[in-house]
């Protein structure tokens, strides 16, 4: 009979692989523990590395627990507020007089001796009733006399204490006490005026009035007096 080498024919298709061995279980256990080995190295590995790269100036991470906590920083006290400045004091003995604006321009005042006016040409003040004897103008005036203060019944108006220009045709009242370092030049009327500047005063005698911020307040010794602006009058007896 002779021989041969079987082919497709013999098996149909191709040859049956030869199953693979199973390792025997010693071989199996070892094969694991160095599996498990070789994972415990890369971690320590991994952790040895991650130690080395961490500098003195790196943040690390605080223990649980262990953390510190800075103090909450405190905004700074707003500065406590100075005093105003107190104000500067005119004696017009020598001149006989003043004529002055409130800051503001809406008041215009002349004091003379034993009196001090002050107009408010448009006010938005509600003056009381006219008395039936007054003919004239009555509630833009308020004036401080030596009988005290109220509303005054007048036929003219103040005078302007006008700077310039020089050649003003409105009467000027006197303006010799202004200090223009002082107190503000204030456009009233359309004219530059000499101003009261807020907290200074110009004294006459036994009466003083003392710039505002708005208005004017005028009083005498006794304490009787008035505060005036383009929104109220009070009076003081």
């Amino acid at each position: 009979m002779p021989d041969r080498t079987p082919g497709l024919d013999d098996w149909g298709s191709a040859p049956p692989s030869a199953p693979t061995p199973t390792p025997p279980p010693g071989r199996r256990r070892a094969v694991l523990s160095a599996v498990a080995a070789l994972a415990v190295g890369l971690l320590v590995g991994a952790g040895v590395a991650w130690l080395t790269t961490v500098g003195d100036g790196d943040p690390q991470p605080p223990a649980s627990g262990t953390g510190t906590t800075s103090p909450p920083t405190t905004a700074p006290a707003d500065p406590t507020p100075s005093s105003p400045p107190s104000g500067t004091t005119y004696d017009v003995r020598s001149f006989g007089g003043a004529a002055f604006v409130s800051a503001d321009g809406e008041v215009v005042c002349n004091l003379i001796p034993g009196e001090v006016r002050c107009d408010v040409y448009e006010p938005r003040y509600s003056p009381p009733p006219k008395p039936a004897s007054c003919q004239a103008a009555w509630g833009p005036v308020v004036r401080l006399d030596r009988n005290g203060a109220d509303y005054a019944c007048v036929g003219d108006a103040a005078l302007l204490p006008v700077l310039y220009p020089a050649d003003a045709v409105t009467a000027t009242g006197d303006i010799n006490w202004f200090d223009p370092a002082a107190n503000p030049t204030v456009e009233f009327l359309g004219q530059q005026a000499a101003g009261l500047g807020p907290g200074n005063r110009i004294v006459l005698g036994a009466i003083s009035c003392t710039g505002l911020a708005v208005g004017v307040h005028c009083q005498d010794d006794a304490g009787r007096g008035f505060e005036v602006s383009l929104d109220r009058v009070r009076l003081s007896e």
